[in-house]
C-alpha cells in the first residue's frame, strides 16, 4: 500500500514538472516568435471536458494533454475530447500531446489525428 502511494506521489510530481516544462516552452516560443500569449489556463474545463492546458494566442488555441507514458487509449480519449469541443471556439484549435515516454507507435497514432507530439 505504501509503495503504491509513493508511486502515485512520484507520478504526480513528474507530471507537475512536465506541465512547467510545457509552459516554459510556450513562453520561450513567444519570446522568439514575437507572438503574444493572450491567455493560459492550467486544468482548463469546458463543458464536461478537462485539458491540462489551454494556451491562446491571437490566432490559435492550443489544447494540451500531459501524460507521463501515454498509450493509444489516451490518444483516443484526447481525440474524442478535442472533437467534442473544437466547434465551441472561433479560432483554430491545435491539440498537443506532451509526455516523457511516448513510444513511436503512440506518436505515429497521435500524428495521424493531427496531434502535435512533444516528447520531453
Amino acid at each position: 500500500k505504501e509503495l503504491a502511494r509513493t508511486r502515485m506521489d512520484i507520478g504526480a510530481l513528474t507530471e507537475a514538472f512536465l506541465c512547467s516544462r510545457v509552459l516554459d516552452n510556450f513562453r520561450w516560443d513567444s519570446l522568439f516568435t514575437g507572438k503574444r500569449i493572450v491567455k493560459y489556463v492550467k486544468s482548463f474545463r469546458i463543458e464536461d471536458k478537462q485539458f491540462d492546458f489551454y494556451i491562446e494566442y491571437d490566432d490559435v488555441i492550443y489544447l494540451i494533454e500531459v501524460k507521463l507514458r501515454p498509450d493509444v487509449n489516451d490518444v483516443k480519449d484526447f481525440v474524442n475530447k478535442i472533437e467534442a469541443v473544437r466547434k465551441l471556439f472561433t479560432k483554430p484549435v491545435k491539440p498537443i500531446l506532451a509526455g516523457i515516454w511516448i513510444s513511436s507507435d503512440v506518436e505515429s497514432y497521435a500524428k495521424g489525428f493531427g496531434i502535435e507530439v512533444r516528447n520531453y
